[in-house]
């Protein structure tokens, strides 16, 4: 948590989004975010003036003479020290509190606004996981006898629209907001969860992600049955007839091949896409589809992505029609757990088993040599063209085909 003070108005523009800060009304924190927001919002002033007129609020001395609503979950007080400790190397324990006992607080009130500040990222696969993990945070609400709750989830400008996509079809939180958030909208909270610093967390790369999450938020991840952990979407019947209609002047039966993650070590180079193309023709008979533009790769390669830019609900949609998916690390392969498409997730920066351990049909490879998080590799190169050449193109299609329904 990163508490405040606007000493102007400030017009900013961020990541396409406009926002204004208004000024105090006397010497105290008017806004509170993550510090990473902060950092982000600063340098996307244009006047020195008016980066200035932004100072930090002592967050310890604030608390000390408010009634804040209260923390659930891993607190994120002192965020700022954490990672100013951590940069000295002497990174802070952040002691794991459970939910069930903080609730015990909040069963006498007959409704309860509930924050979640910070969101879960900014990229669709962390708000779509994260949200999974809240669907257990609603379960142990009603379990505390807290029936009627609202919440609001606030990200940073840069995660926004993929919250908003996420939240429409995953449900779970009742609005979404903008970071920062003014403290008279803090302070109108009963209780909320401050997920700001997720990088800086301690077992960020120790966990599977929705325990992860789970964790941060009260829940101890051994006690919540592995179907609990698998992601859930519903798709409108309008975008499922929208896109059901397009496929059919297209393609009757495809694969999806998905090179792109927006990391250059992520992507799938164009000669292995190339490769694969036809190999997954080959082996299945079917069409191969891509949902980003890419050049045409083999005569049997299709071009989803005119209905993929439609929007999230429609990219979800694709996947969920094919017939099975080989996938770089993104957003791709959370999605097709929801729908229980069979796939494949190639990963170079992080053990599949960490992404992957509850996707029943969803099978995970790391590129041979990959240096990541959790793995038992060693000595990666720095070009990723040779982790890429290190990978058996025959053992993915292999390991999609063996997942594969009978025609």
């Amino acid at each position: 948590m990163f508490l405040f003070r606007s000493a102007g108005r400030i017009l900013v523009e961020r990541h396409g989004k406009r926002q204004e800060l208004s000024p105090a009304r006397n010497d105290e924190a008017n806004y509170v975010t993550s510090m990473y927001d902060f950092i982000e919002l600063r340098s996307s002033i244009q006047s020195k003036q008016a980066r200035r007129s932004l100072s930090r609020v002592d967050e310890d001395a604030w608390f000390g003479t408010h009634d804040a609503p209260k923390e659930l979950g891993v607190s994120n007080r002192n965020e700022f020290g954490r990672k100013k400790a951590a940069e000295l190397g002497q990174p802070t324990a952040m002691a794991f509190r459970a939910l069930d006992n903080q609730l015990k607080a909040l069963r006498s009130r007959e409704s309860v606004r509930l924050g979640i500040l910070n969101g879960f990222g900014t990229s669709h696969s962390d708000t779509l996981v994260g949200l999974t993990a809240f669907r257990e945070i609603r379960k142990r609400l009603a379990a505390a006898g807290i029936a009627e709750t609202e919440v609001e989830m606030w990200t940073r400008p840069s995660g926004y629209d993929s919250a908003v996509a996420v939240s429409n079809m995953h449900g779970g939180v009742d609005r979404v907001e903008m970071l920062p958030m003014p403290i008279d909208r803090f302070l109108k909270l009963d209780a909320y969860w401050d997920l700001g610093g997720l990088v800086d967390r301690p077992n960020v790369h120790r966990r599977c992600t929705i325990d992860f999450f789970l964790e941060l938020m009260g829940v101890d991840p051994s006690g919540v049955p592995r179907s609990d952990k698998r992601n859930r979407l519903s798709l409108s019947i309008p975008v499922v007839k929208e896109v059901g209609d397009a496929l059919r002047e297209i393609t009757s039966r495809y694969v999806i091949l998905h090179p792109l993650a927006g990391n250059l070590q992520r992507n799938m180079p164009a000669q292995v896409f190339r490769e694969l193309c036809s190999r997954l023709v080959d082996a299945t008979d079917m069409d191969v589809a891509s949902l980003v533009p890419v050049p045409s790769m083999h005569p049997r390669h299709v071009d989803l992505s005119a209905i993929s830019a439609g929007g999230f609900e429609q990219y979800c949609s694709l996947i969920k029609n094919s017939a099975g998916l080989v996938t770089v690390d993104t957003s791709a392969y959370h999605v097709a757990d929801a729908f229980s498409v069979p796939s494949v997730a190639i990963f170079s920066s992080i053990n599949p088993d960490l992404r992957t351990r509850y996707y029943p049909t969803v099978e995970g490879i790391l590129l041979p040599g990959s240096d990541a998080p959790g793995s038992q590799n060693g000595g990666a190169p720095r070009d990723p063209l040779k982790l890429w050449s290190r990978l058996e193109l025959s053992k993915v299609v292999e390991m999609l085909v063996d997942q594969l329904p009978p025609d």
